[in-house]
């Protein structure tokens, strides 16, 4: 957990340092940001918006999820057939910071169904023809579709918050405990060069959890 403004700014500057995987992170926000309007059925270039929605998503899984992908391939038209189905959601959750996440039924039962749908959306095959499920990657989906609402994570992360599995529950737990952690980070006095957002918040985890370099 950030514990002081001078451990904040040290993580943040240390990711936009040393993360070379950023490029791929902007380039699909970028994209989401162009491409996710209520009008879901426009087509560009003889595809749907859709399509090249769930493209942005997906490629940015096999960068940052390489490791899991290595050994079984994501499936592009199972995650699309999830964006589609959790459209107008995700259109609601894009209009929301995760400061206004309420603990309460309605907010955690549908982050709880969501969550569910997109790790099945982003499963792999092993070699045996199993499912191989990614908590990691399904909230990697969450965020760059909805990125001011859905926090990162991963194994190191999430441990450093205190949970030893990553699912549906510990997510939104985690997600109350990122709401109120942004909530401080705005009170601190900040240079201009970063910003009190949830994605400021998530560089400091990576750079402090994930890589160690703080």
């Amino acid at each position: 957990m950030i514990t002081e403004v001078e451990e904040f700014i040290k993580g943040v500057r240390a990711y936009r340092e040393q993360e070379e995987r950023d490029a791929v992170y902007k380039i699909s926000i970028y994209l989401v940001n162009q491409l996710f309007t209520e009008n879901k059925d426009e087509e560009i270039e003889g595809r749907r918006k859709i399509e090249w929605i769930a493209d942005a998503v997906g490629t940015l899984l096999l960068v940052w999820n390489n490791a899991f992908y290595r050994y079984g391939p994501l499936d592009f038209h199972r995650l699309q057939e999830a964006i589609e189905q959790h459209y107008d959601r995700l259109l609601c959750f894009r209009n929301r910071s995760i400061e206004s996440f309420q603990e309460n039924e309605n907010d955690e039962q549908e982050v709880r169904e969501i969550f569910s749908s997109f790790e099945e959306a982003t499963v792999r095959r092993n070699k045996d023809g199993n499912e191989m499920r990614t908590p990691v990657g399904t909230v990697k989906a969450l965020h760059i579709l909805a990125p001011n609402f859905f926090p990162l994570w991963d194994q190191k992360i999430a441990r450093a918050y205190g949970y030893t599995s990553l699912n549906a529950d510990n997510y939104i737990s985690f997600m109350k405990e990122v709401k109120d952690l942004l909530t401080e980070v705005r009170r601190w006095e900040l240079p201009p060069d970063i910003q009190p957002t949830l994605k400021s918040i998530d560089e400091f985890n990576f750079a402090k959890y994930t890589k160690n370099w703080i």
